[in-house]
């Protein structure tokens, strides 16, 4: 293989993975849904932390 073709085959496995405009939209609401119920998760464990002890 010759330098070029080489380098072509570098530059597209060094590229990060790029998702669709609507999967980008669909992760970021879900990742806000997840920040909005931390609070609730965090209060259920340590709830149940407490019962177990």
């Amino acid at each position: 293989m010759n330098q070029r073709g080489h380098s072509l085959i570098q530059i597209q496995l060094d590229q990060q993975p790029s998702l669709s405009e609507p999967i980008q939209h669909a992760v970021t609401h879900i990742m806000n849904q997840l920040h909005a119920m931390k609070p609730n998760l965090n209060q259920i464990a340590r709830a149940s932390d407490c019962v177990q002890a």
